[in-house]
């Protein structure tokens, strides 16, 4: 299947059933710290569930150690299953007798799983780790959010090429550029999902950045004089905005977009669509996927793979 068609299906993804492996003598206390482990496109989820649940104690953890304090539970999910930074922590959860979930598609993560008996659930194959985000965010939410599944099931609905006519329309007005992703804290892990969209997919440079705070430091960098004016051209904005989100918060988008328009730049206002939060969030990340495919195609770049993380992989390896 190539990426065009993963995207289009990408809302089925909602509707898989995982099976549980060596499922857990009883279920995760969902109020002791959780470090949900895992890099690049396979700690998405983990950054999605928490924004959607509110729970400070499901940490996202992208690192070779575990965090300190330590947590009560370790979730190590790598799409690859040989992700190192993620196989290091739960090596370390392993040692330290923490217990240990593995979520991963195969590979060592798989082969730790059934050598130690710890609950594990396996992911379909022949995708690249953001393009099995709902899958992902379904896995993780089987062990950490089982009361809220049939939420996410609902979202196997929603149509996904809707988005695909918007996206290419945005991608034309980026092209060229390199997106700014603006949201309140609130909505902080959907404007990384789309830096990484637009960074992976899109081979775009792409950051992401809060609001109020980037309006007490980083607009003043577009500020330039006459001979560094060229440099701040090269940037855009996206503003994504959530009818959830404080009336501040609206306010400070509405007057950012006049004022930065205003000073010769492109800013795109995006408000998220959906009853939910789930959906209005699942909604923007799909917008996000047809964006950045758009923008691959625009520029002559391939939306699939990522040939500069492989090649530093290797070179990182030898180096160790």
């Amino acid at each position: 299947m190539d990426s065009y068609h993963k995207i289009l299906s990408f809302p089925q993804q909602f509707s898989w059933k995982p099976e549980k492996e060596h499922t857990a003598e009883k279920e995760v206390d969902a109020t002791e710290t959780i470090a949900v482990c895992g890099m690049g496109g396979s700690a998405l989820a983990g950054d999605i569930i928490r924004a959607w649940l509110r729970k400070n104690n499901i940490i996202v953890h992208r690192d070779f150690h575990l965090p300190s304090p330590l947590p009560k539970l370790v979730i190590a999910i790598s799409y690859s299953g040989n992700t190192e930074e993620t196989l290091s922590c739960a090596t370390e959860a392993r040692e330290k007798n923490i217990p240990i979930i593995t979520i991963a598609a195969g590979g060592k993560l798989e082969a730790i799983s059934h050598e130690t008996q710890t609950p594990f659930i396996k992911l379909p194959a022949n995708y690249q780790p953001r393009e099995a985000l709902g899958f992902m965010i379904r896995a993780l939410a089987e062990f950490i959010a089982p009361r809220h599944i049939k939420e996410l099931e609902v979202l196997a609905k929603f149509n996904g090429k809707a988005s695909a006519a918007k996206g290419k329309k945005l991608a034309e007005k980026l092209f060229g550029t390199i997106p700014l992703i603006y949201t309140s804290s609130t909505l902080a892990a959907l404007g990384y999902n789309w830096k990484i969209k637009l960074n992976e997919t899109g081979k775009n440079p792409a950051f992401a950045g809060i609001i109020p705070e980037i309006f007490h430091n980083e607009m003043t960098g577009f500020d330039m004089g006459r001979k560094t004016r060229k440099l701040a051209r090269n940037f855009s904005f996206v503003l994504l905005e959530d009818t959830d989100d404080a009336p501040e918060i609206k306010n400070r988008m509405r007057v950012f977009k006049k004022f930065m328009e205003s000073k010769g730049f492109m800013v795109a206002h995006e408000k998220l669509a959906g009853t939910s939060f789930i959906e209005r969030f699942i909604r923007s990340i799909n917008l996000a996927d047809w964006t950045s495919y758009f923008l691959a195609h625009k520029s002559g770049a391939d939306p699939e793979n990522v040939p500069w993380v492989e090649e530093f992989k290797k070179l990182a390896g030898r180096s160790n």
